[in-house]
């Protein structure tokens, strides 16, 4: 699956002999943010380095660039969040991001969606983490479930139940 398919692209990073340019160019739709920050994360320590930063125009739109040796991860950050907005690997020399909020949502909310145009390993990456998350949120309300039968005292086939479907999807996050 797509989960699958991340990994040996991140593990398979080759170098490509000598430095070259990446360039990201953006467009952030239905929020006004004052700056993009472009962090390289080497993963032999995943600290993040802010190689580059960007103040939107008017319309949302932004270029970040940065020369590397190898392909990287690289994350987008907004300024004022301490999380990365999006996650990109640098396996082409110019990639295309949209990034769209919901125009109903607070200023300071997370993203709503994105479409990456021109990198296979972006988008493989951004598929398993969207996976990953919904996973993990599943994961979670089965949890508050779980507590709640176990708060009241009623340990029935519910629980047992909560209990499967954890372990089940737990094993789902791992292959």
């Amino acid at each position: 699956g797509v989960q699958t398919c991340a990994l040996p692209i991140l593990l398979a990073c080759k170098s490509k002999g000598g430095s070259s340019k990446f360039v990201v160019n953006g467009k952030i739709e239905n929020a006004t943010i004052s700056k993009v920050y472009l962090e390289e994360i080497p993963l032999n320590t995943m600290s993040q380095t802010v190689i580059d930063s960007a103040v939107p125009a008017k319309d949302g739109s932004f270029k970040l660039k940065a020369v590397s040796s190898e392909e990287r991860i690289y994350n987008l950050r907004f300024a004022g969040s301490q999380y990365p907005a999006l996650s990109l690997i640098n396996d082409e020399s110019e990639v295309d991001v949209k990034i769209f909020f919901d125009a109903a949502q607070p200023a300071g909310a997370f993203p709503d969606h994105f479409k990456i145009e021109g990198s296979k390993a972006s988008n493989s990456l951004l598929n398993y983490m969207l996976r990953f998350n919904s996973q993990m949120q599943s994961i979670f309300v089965d949890a508050q479930k779980l507590d709640s039968v176990q708060k009241a005292n009623k340990m029935d086939l519910s629980f047992e139940s909560y209990q499967r479907s954890i372990a089940r999807k737990g094993g789902e996050l791992k292959s």
